[in-house]
């Protein structure tokens, strides 16, 4: 299993604001194991955070969406997902990201990297992806969805 993780976070805050509105950062990908990691996804994901700190009064959001590949019954994937983000978004707030910028999701399989049948591995697929949205891109929103809810990207 591996992490990956870059430090575009400077890149983004670096800048003045950026016209998207909001910037998503390299994927931390996983082995069979739904949270366990590895000792340099930990050097990575602090870094991630120092930096992140270092502008946090321009954070708006941090997203953190788990994806599972789609072995093992569906139900079971959707958990997994689920678990993976969690696992992320506890060691940002261990490193003092504020719980409250964190926005959670699980997309189960249902946005592969790499399209597969059901029951095939794929190690691309078991991943974490992690967004940033800063507070002026905020206000150039779009519009709330249907639900009442503007998607963080």
């Amino acid at each position: 299993m591996h992490f990956l993780i870059a430090a575009g976070l400077a890149m983004l805050l670096a800048t003045s604001q950026s016209a998207s509105a909001c910037q998503q950062f390299p994927t931390i990908f996983f082995g069979l194991d739904p949270v366990m990691h590895r000792p340099e996804a930990v050097i990575q994901l602090q870094n991630f955070a120092g930096q992140a700190l270092s502008r946090i009064d321009d954070i708006e959001a941090i997203g953190v969406v788990g994806h599972s590949d789609r072995t093992g019954p569906r139900r079971g994937r959707q958990e997994i997902a689920d678990r993976r983000a969690q696992a992320i978004a506890d060691l940002l707030m261990a490193y003092s990201i504020p719980g409250h910028l964190i926005k959670l999701s699980g997309a189960s399989d249902a946005s592969p990297f790499v399209e597969t049948p059901d029951q095939v591995r794929e190690p691309l697929n078991r991943r974490v992806e992690l967004t940033v949205r800063l507070l002026d891109e905020v206000r150039a929103a779009p519009p709330a969805t249907p639900a009442g809810l503007s998607p963080l990207c």
